[in-house]
């Protein structure tokens, strides 16, 4: 069965968000890598705070240092947690909206549905966890790993059902993709009536409760290097603070 929103996977809910009018939006990739920024500024925060607290109660001028730098770093966490990025399913089209909490976002870019896919593909050595991507006109605009090969298909299953989205399997013929193929239970065969399993496989308006795909291992690359950047940056960092100290 196709499943209500509530009942989808955890991963498929912490990347399909509602917004107050209702509306479901994929949270965008920008937004989820200032996220991690923010989280690893964190970090020298913290050093910062603790040796403002130090150098006040020793009563030395580190002070002086340590608690501008801790403010300079909290500006920084406050500024990648703002960060918002959505892909908004209204109506019939799709809309690419960017901006920072508490300001609202603004529109960059809107497409109609018929124009936009979603494909199930694999994640590099990872031959049960997938990317789901979003293409716009064959473009990739967003792409996030959701969980299983199941919870992947699962979410693509409730885009084409609440936004008719057209979905497709980029699994078993990778790196090749075709129409997203399911096969329903044999209670959902019962309720179909007298028809072959073949002649339902395709159709994604059936609610099925399987999904057939190969086992053939499959090898893909990665994406996720270019958020490494940050933690050299953050060491330099980190260095250049504590020579400044000195």
């Amino acid at each position: 069965m196709i499943k209500e929103y509530g009942a989808l996977s955890w991963g498929a809910r912490y990347h399909l968000k509602r917004d107050e009018s209702g509306n479901d939006y994929l949270v965008g990739v920008k937004q989820k890598n200032f996220a991690i920024y923010g989280f690893i500024t964190l970090v020298p925060l913290g050093v910062c705070l603790v040796m403002a607290a130090l150098s006040w109660f020793n009563g030395d001028n580190a002070r002086y240092f340590f608690l501008p730098a801790a403010v300079l770093l909290g500006f920084l966490c406050v500024l990648f947690f703002s960060r918002r990025e959505r892909f908004s399913f209204d109506a019939d089209r799709v809309q690419h909206l960017i901006g920072w909490k508490g300001l609202g976002v603004t529109l960059v870019d809107d497409w109609s549905v018929s124009d936009c896919r979603l494909t199930v593909i694999p994640i590099a050595e990872h031959k049960e966890g997938c990317w789901l991507q979003l293409s716009i006109n064959g473009k990739q605009v967003w792409r996030n790993s959701i969980g299983s090969v199941a919870q992947t298909v699962e979410l693509a299953l409730f885009m084409c059902h609440y936004h008719q989205i057209a979905i497709f399997d980029g699994v078993t013929d990778w790196p090749d993709s075709k129409p997203l193929m399911v096969v329903p239970s044999e209670k959902e065969m019962a309720e179909l009536g007298n028809v072959e399993p073949e002649a339902v496989a395709h159709d994604v308006t059936h609610q099925p409760a399987s999904y057939r795909h190969s086992e053939t291992p499959f090898r893909v690359e990665g994406s996720l290097w270019r958020l490494v950047w940050i933690f050299p940056v953050m060491l330099v960092l980190g260095a250049l603070l504590f020579i400044a100290s000195l």
